[in-house]
Order: C-alpha cells, then sequence, then structure tokens
C-alpha cells in the first residue's frame, strides 16, 4: 500500500495538568481538558492576501510538506481506463477539478483514447467515460486508419470558461511528409463551468504532442506544443504555438494547413542516426508573476555518445515584453536539410541543468516558482525556485513510494499545489496517484492579544501558518501573534489517533543567530499542557522563562476503537524570553506523533537558525 503506516496502539487512563504551571500574565494557565473542537484545516487558512512576490527575497527557506492525508491512488473505476497515464488535472473556478488521462496505445504509453473524470474535493472522483474517441478514418494515403488522441490536457480562462483539449494523429500516416497536416489538437469548450459542452473543433493542424494553453493580460490566448517531424527522426522536435485573440474559437496561423509560430528549439547531434536535430520539447510554461515575460522548461535531448539519447531539463525566457522572436525559414523535410545551421531561439536560454523529462512549472502568488520532473528513477521530483525560474533548491521526491511516469502539477490555492503521476509502482495494477503539497515560507504574526485557554476563538483564518503533516494521517498548523508583552502561538493538531506521548516543539531565535545558543529557545506542549522550555548549551535545558500553555484535545483517550479529531495547544512566550529583533524570530515547527515520529518544517537536527522559517511583525 503506497504511504501505508501501521497505526500504534493508543492508551492513556487520564490526563493531569502539568506540575508546574506558570501563568503569562493575562489569564492564560497551564492547563490541559477535555473538549469539542472545531479545527482547521491547512487549506482554509492563510486566507490573508499577500502581496505578489512578497517571498521572492527568501525562497531559499521556503520548503513544500506533503499533505499526507490528500493522497489518492485512483484506479480504473474512475480514470475508467485500466491502465492510466499521462495525467493532467485543472481547478475550476468553483473549487472542483477535472482530471484527464489517457489509456496506453503502445509500448511508449502514447494514448489512444482520452478519458475524463470530476471532483468536487479530489478524493472522491466521479469517472465521466471518453472524452476524445479513437474512431476510423480515411488518410492521406487513401487507406483506412485511426485516428487516436493523447496528451488530454485542460486551461480556465480568466472569464471561467472551461477548454479541454488533446492531440490527435492517424496512426498508419503520421510518419508520412506529405500527410503532415491530417494530424493536430481538437479541442472542446464549456462556458458554464462544465455543465454542458461545444462541439469538438481543431485548432492547429501538423504532428503535435503535449499541447499546453497560457492566457495573456490582454485576453490573448497561446498555445504551446511539442512539434514533432517524424519523418525526419522521431527525435526532431521543438516548442511551437498558435494564438486566439477571440477567447480560443479561432486560431492563428490558419488551420488550414499553415506551420505554427516556432519559437523555442535549439541542436543536438544523434551520432547514431547521424543526424542533426531539434530538441526542447514536453513545453511547461508560466507568465512570470506582475510582467509580461514567460519563463518555460523542457525535455531536451543531450547526449550523442554511443549510449544513446538521454535528457536533461532546459529552461528559455521570453524577451519582457512577452512578444516571442518568431523562428523564421523552412525548417526541412528531410530532403538534405542541415539543421545545424538552422535558426534557433529565444536568446535568453539555460541548457542541460539536470537530467529529467517530462518537466511542469508553476509559481506561487508569493514568488516561489516549483518544476515537477522525472529523473533516471521513475519518481517524481520537485524543486523551488526563486520568482523568476533562475535559480534552483536542491530536489526532492513529492510523492513518496509511487513510482512512475508523466507526472504534472495543478495549482490548488496560494499555499497548496497538487502533484499527481502515473503510478506503475505495482505493473499488474496501474494507478494514477495525487497528492497536495503544503508551502512553507516566512510568516508575519497578526497583531492581537490571545487568551491562553486551549480555544482558537481568537484566531482567524487570515492568520498565515505554517504546516507539517506528511509523514502519517496526524498534522498540525502553526499560527502567530503577539502584543506589546508576549508572543502567542497557535497549534493545531488533526490526528486520529491522539496519544499521550504525542507534542509539538516550537524553536525560535534571534535572526543574527548562524547556531543555537543560550540565548535560543524551544517551548514543548503535549496532551498534559506545558512539558518542557528553555535554552540551549549543548542540549536544551529546562528553564522556567515564564511561558505558558493550555491544551484542548477532541479524543477518547482511553480507547483505541474509535476515531478521533485532534487537540490545540495555545502557548504564550514572554517577550523577555527571547531576543527579538527588529521585529523578527528564526522559527522552527515539529510535531510528534506515536504513529509517525518526528515531522518538522526544518529537521531539528539542523543547528543553524538561518535556515528556519522567519517571523515578523513582532
Amino acid at each position: 500500500m503506497i504511504l501505508a503506516v501501521a497505526f500504534a496502539a493508543l492508551s492513556l487512563s487520564a490526563c493531569e495538568p502539568a506540575k508546574n504551571p506558570s501563568n503569562s500574565g493575562n489569564g492564560g494557565t497551564n492547563t490541559s481538558e477535555s473538549k469539542k473542537l472545531e479545527l482547521t484545516p491547512f487549506s482554509e487558512l492563510n486566507q490573508g492576501a499577500d502581496d505578489l512576490n512578497s517571498h521572492a527575497a527568501d525562497w531559499k527557506n521556503s520548503s513544500l510538506k506533503l499533505d499526507y492525508r490528500t493522497f489518492v491512488n485512483l484506479g480504473s473505476g474512475v480514470t475508467t481506463t485500466p491502465e492510466p497515464t499521462y495525467g493532467r488535472m485543472i481547478r475550476l473556478q468553483d473549487g472542483s477539478y477535472i482530471l484527464l488521462c489517457q489509456d496506453r496505445a503502445d509500448n511508449y504509453g502514447n494514448g489512444k483514447n482520452v478519458y475524463w473524470a470530476t471532483s468536487s474535493d479530489m478524493k472522491n472522483w466521479t469517472a465521466k467515460g471518453v472524452l476524445f474517441k479513437a474512431r476510423t478514418v480515411t488518410n492521406g494515403l487513401g487507406n483506412e486508419d485511426t485516428r487516436m488522441y493523447t496528451n488530454g490536457n485542460g486551461f480556465v480562462k480568466k472569464n471561467g470558461d472551461i477548454l479541454l483539449f488533446a492531440s490527435y494523429r492517424n496512426a498508419k500516416s503520421y510518419g508520412n511528409y506529405n500527410c503532415r497536416y491530417e494530424h493536430g489538437i481538437e479541442m472542446i469548450r464549456s462556458t458554464d463551468g462544465g455543465k454542458t459542452w461545444s462541439q469538438p473543433y481543431e485548432i492547429h493542424h501538423g504532428p503535435n504532442w503535449e499541447a499546453m494553453i497560457l492566457e495573456l493580460a490582454s485576453g490573448e490566448l497561446q498555445c504551446f506544443f511539442s512539434e514533432s517531424r517524424p519523418w525526419i527522426s522521431g527525435s526532431h522536435s521543438g516548442t511551437s504555438m498558435v494564438r486566439s485573440t477571440d477567447g480560443g474559437i479561432t486560431w492563428t496561423p490558419s488551420v488550414k494547413n499553415a506551420d505554427p509560430h516556432r519559437i523555442i528549439r535549439h541542436t543536438w547531434y544523434s551520432k547514431k542516426q547521424n543526424l542533426w536535430l531539434f530538441t526542447d520539447q514536453m513545453p511547461a510554461l508560466i507568465i512570470l508573476n506582475g510582467s509580461n515575460q514567460f519563463a518555460g522548461a523542457f525535455e531536451s535531448a543531450y547526449v550523442n555518445d554511443d549510449t544513446g539519447k538521454h535528457f536533461k531539463i532546459a529552461f528559455a525566457w521570453s524577451p519582457e515584453d512577452g512578444k516571442w522572436d518568431y523562428i523564421t525559414g523552412d525548417e526541412g523535410d528531410g530532403k538534405g536539410f542541415d539543421v545545424k545551421s538552422a535558426k534557433v531561439g529565444p536568446a535568453e536560454r539555460a541548457l542541460d541543468l539536470w537530467r529529467g523529462v517530462g518537466p511542469d512549472l508553476k509559481q506561487f502568488p508569493s514568488g516561489e516558482t516549483v518544476i515537477s520532473y522525472t529523473d533516471t528513477q521513475p519518481y517524481q521530483l520537485m524543486r523551488l525556485g526563486d520568482s523568476e525560474a533562475r535559480s534552483w533548491g536542491e530536489s526532492f521526491i513529492s510523492l513518496p513510494g509511487v513510482k512512475g511516469s508523466w507526472g504534472a502539477m495543478c495549482m490548488k490555492n496560494s499555499h497548496e499545489v497538487v502533484g499527481l503521476m502515473r503510478n506503475s509502482a505495482d505493473a499488474s495494477d496501474v494507478k494514477m496517484a495525487m497528492a497536495s503539497l503544503c508551502l512553507n515560507h516566512s510568516i508575519k504574526a497578526s497583531s492581537h492579544s490571545v487568551k491562553v485557554d486551549g480555544d482558537n476563538g481568537d484566531w482567524l483564518v487570515t492568520d498565515d501558518a505554517l504546516f507539517v503533516g506528511s509523514k502519517c494521517q496526524a498534522q498540525a498548523t502553526l499560527r502567530c501573534s503577539a502584543d506589546a508583552d508576549n508572543i502567542y502561538f497557535l497549534v493545531e493538531c488533526l490526528d486520529e489517533n491522539v496519544s499521550k506521548d504525542d507534542y509539538v516543539q516550537i524553536f525560535l531565535a534571534p535572526t543574527d543567530q548562524t547556531a543555537i545558543n543560550t540565548k535560543s529557545y524551544r517551548v514543548k506542549a503535549g496532551l498534559s499542557g506545558l512539558r518542557n522550555q528553555g535554552g540551549y548549551a549543548g542540549g536544551w535545558l529546562e528553564q522556567d522563562r515564564g511561558a505558558s500553555a493550555a491544551v484542548s484535545y477532541d479524543a477518547t483517550l482511553s480507547s483505541k476503537s474509535d476515531t478521533d479529531n485532534g487537540w490545540l495547544a495555545e502557548i504564550a512566550v514572554p517577550r523577555s524570553a527571547v531576543n527579538v529583533i527588529d521585529g523578527k524570530l528564526k522559527l522552527n515547527f515539529a510535531l510528534f506523533d506515536v504513529e509517525g515520529g518526528e515531522d518538522a518544517v526544518v529537521s531539528t537536527g539542523e543547528k543553524n537558525p538561518q535556515t528556519w522559517i522567519t517571523v515578523s511583525g513582532l
């Protein structure tokens, strides 16, 4: 079972208050009690409007954490195909989702039919059947052929209109130069939120794969795709584009057998084929926050040695005004064409950054970019990057335990992105796996006094929040507030199996520290209230610095047969206990759960506070 964890047997006969209660001076006491709780999931927090690119300067301290509870492994009962592949998901303006995937028509996984499903919560899906269905046609050679569909995708316009589209090809004439315009891209549209759909219509003619759409501020749509030339080589590609200025009804260049705008490609030499070829396919583009400039990630062939073809991830950027410099001239019919001397573009590029195929690229409103791709190992990898998609952090596996290919992402909200990928870990039962990943980055404390009474009524969903919860179903959020005397924290733990041994830790340090010391501070709270507080001297000390905590739990601690709701802790830390510099502190947050062990924003073994989260507004 993917991401499966055995539940521990938990029991607690009673929960007593801590023996050494402190008082914060504002009515807070160190207590623990059982009561009904309304705990707030991370997806309902961070509702305050951040400035665009608000975290561009400190993106290196941002991180993505898997939300274990959102993991879904969809089988053929939902996708309606026994071996779903090439999944793509879009989020509609009402918060619901459309998932597209294809069957496997050949050994490469290319599709014959595109299927779709819908969901209101990303967990419960309704199969809708075949969206683009293969059919018999007569090809340009006069022979009976099969029109096959692949790479289904979708886009939601700013006005709410939904566009769903797929690449198509006639199987028997696909490699014939004289039949090149009988392949293309087909689209359907909905103007009522997906209740009704138009008849399919074609927006481009020519061999292609992996189409995607972006909308400019003007309302213009640009559809990017891998433009293939199978009559030259199966590895002769590059990214091209068609445009629409009427909302996606008509497209230019004309669908009537005209070549598209060619914009992104570079050359590589295939020793095996003794050919110079174009590459930079499988486009994943965004329009950078607050600008007109496009940034894109591409799958790029790069090796020409005897081991064969390999791929790396390449990047390209449009001019700042977003107006592409089209590559002009005949790109060849394969008859004596020397692509080595052909024009390539655009001018601003970053080639061969790291091994990988099948990229996808997104950006959070706060500025952080995120790329997903598959490396030589069959896992979906992700990296967080800066606001211009030029600098990148270390890679990490986004969907632990999932092995497959052709992954993608879907923006869920301002602080969550969905990772999804074909899951062929069990070859006899292929599925489509997906889960949300939560964005942790620097937070700003709200400015209000809190009554430390184990109740979350003092707090607002607009408060900035951090998240941990990647290892098991137990997960926790942290919010922060401050007044003239205290710094307050609310920790809410959703947990179906609450144990007396569960606890949270909050680590604080001055912003100028590069190593933890006696000026650093840790407070630890569990089901019995405040458990420990103090500074650091080779280990965390027990020191009374005046903190207080009130804990409430909504759980049957004496029973392991029911499903608990969880618990929360309100914690007050006097300003005198920490060294606030210019209204800021460094913070790390960790949850220990008996079922999943320790889960932290930053590993608690990391002793350099510069890697921690910055809290401002104190």
